[in-house]
């Protein structure tokens, strides 16, 4: 309703999983860069956590859009509701698009080590993700240690990433879940944005949906809406949609800070202090001005995975690719 009124081609604020808007925080990187390194060198299960709305997901889509043009193979899924280890499986097989109706649980390994063992001589990486694997039961995650242990010719063929809410690592912590425990490799925690860093997800947002390079958030409305979201993405989305409603509605030409107390009340959340870290009212009145922000916009245009991350992926490419 306010696209128009903002100089906007689509809704900046969606609670989607596109890809494109990723912001690739120091702690996205990080994680990005564990996956990408999993799946070089299968040795075990990566464990991603983070508190919701940090962005795992979105995270892992864009990981997944990287690499499947290297010839990985992925499946992922997302809600993982299963009830049996059996039913597990068929999810596995399912998100390799491999169907062979209901059989016994043994014939289902059978055919899921049987692909993985063929992508092998095709030299293709394969990953499982499983996203908010702290709904997984005990023999649930006893089903992917079996899974993640699977071996060719002295090599493991799969790749598992568990990837869901920081209860996740608690219940791994406890003593029956050991030997997955022991087969962890690597561990990655999603942090919340640092506050001086909601300014650049402000712009990164509004340059994704065609912004025309317009200040629409004053910077003391970004500080308003870093305390009050604690600088979770998917908060900071609420909040930055709503003060735009809003503004849109009293017909003002952007979001000031007294406009975002309101908004912030709406959802009962506190305007406090922004976590620690660098704070926004830290940074020089030309960083945050409305120049610095068009140029900021203009930047976000063609943002992308930075060069690093891309690079790696381009190693993950079997030889016939090459």
């Amino acid at each position: 309703m306010y696209l128009r009124h903002f100089g906007l081609e689509k809704n900046p604020f969606l609670l989607n999983t596109t890809a494109n808007c990723v912001y690739f925080s120091a702690s996205h990187c990080e994680a990005s860069a564990q996956l990408l390194y999993a799946m070089r060198e299968p040795n075990g299960i990566v464990l991603i956590d983070g508190e919701a709305g940090t962005g795992k997901t979105t995270m892992l889509h864009s990981v997944l859009g990287l690499v499947r043009p290297a010839g990985v193979v992925a499946s992922l899924i997302l809600t993982p509701l299963a009830a049996t280890p059996q039913e597990l499986v068929y999810a596995v097989l399912a998100g390799f698009d491999i169907n062979i109706g209901r059989k016994p649980p043994m014939e289902l390994l059978r055919a899921l080590f049987g692909f993985l063992v063929e992508r092998s001589h095709m030299d293709h990486r394969v990953l499982l993700v499983v996203d908010e694997a702290q709904m997984l039961t005990h023999p649930l995650l006893e089903c992917l240690r079996l899974i993640s242990d699977l071996e060719y010719r002295g090599c493991k063929v799969i790749q598992v990433v568990l990837s869901g809410h920081p209860e996740l690592r608690e219940t791994i912590a406890d003593s029956k879940h050991t030997a997955l425990r022991q087969r962890i490799v690597a561990r990655c925690h999603l942090r919340r944005l640092q506050p001086d860093e909601v300014w650049n997800y402000l712009a990164l947002r509004i340059a994704r949906a065609g912004g025309d390079g317009r200040m629409l958030f004053e910077p003391e409305a970004v500080d308003v809406i870093a305390g009050a979201s604690s600088c979770i993405p998917r908060l900071v989305n609420v909040l930055a949609d709503n003060c735009l409603i809003a503004a849109y509605s009293k017909r003002e030409n952007g979001v000031n800070a007294a406009l975002a107390r309101i908004v912030a009340s709406h959802f009962d959340l506190v305007v406090g202090e922004a976590p620690a870290g660098t704070a926004l009212r830290g940074q020089s009145n030309g960083e945050r001005s409305a120049e610095s922000w068009k140029s900021l916009v203009e930047e976000y245009r063609t943002y992308q995975l930075p060069e690093t991350l891309r690079l790696f992926a381009e190693t993950l490419k079997p030889a016939a690719m090459v």
